[in-house]
C-alpha cells in the first residue's frame, strides 16, 4: 500500500504518525465496548478466564501469562507500565507488587 506524502515527511515520520493513530484507534475500540467489564489485579493473584485485553498499571513481570492465540513465551517478560496487550487472555499471575486491569466482554 502506498501512502501519498504532499507534507514532505520522511517514511519514519510516516511511520511513527501511523503507529500514533492505530494505538488511538484500538483505545477508541476497547472503550467503545459498553458491554465490557474490567477485572483489576494485583499481587500474586493467578487469574484464569477469557480477556480480550490487558493494561499494565505497574511495570509488571508475570510469573505466568498464557495468550491462546499467541506463540512463545510471555511470561517472565518485563511489561511496562501502561502498556495495553490485545488478545485471547486466559491466565496470568502478577508479581507480588504488581497489578493489571483485564478487559472482558
Amino acid at each position: 500500500m502506498s501512502i501519498p506524502n504532499n507534507l514532505g515527511a520522511s517514511s519514519t515520520e510516516l511511520a511513527k504518525i501511523l503507529d500514533v493513530q492505530n494505538r488511538t484507534h484500538l483505545r477508541e475500540i476497547v472503550m467503545s465496548f459498553g458491554g465490557a467489564s474490567r477485572e483489576i489485579v494485583t499481587g500474586a493473584n493467578a487469574w484464569t478466564g477469557n480477556a480480550f485485553a490487558i493494561t499494565f498499571v505497574t511495570e509488571t513481570t508475570p510469573t505466568l501469562f498464557t495468550m491462546n492465540d499467541t506463540t512463545g513465551t510471555l511470561d517472565s517478560i518485563v511489561y511496562p507500565a501502561g502498556l495495553t496487550l490485545y488478545g485471547n487472555i486466559t491466565a496470568i499471575t502478577p508479581g507480588a507488587t504488581e497489578s493489571i486491569i483485564l478487559y472482558r466482554l
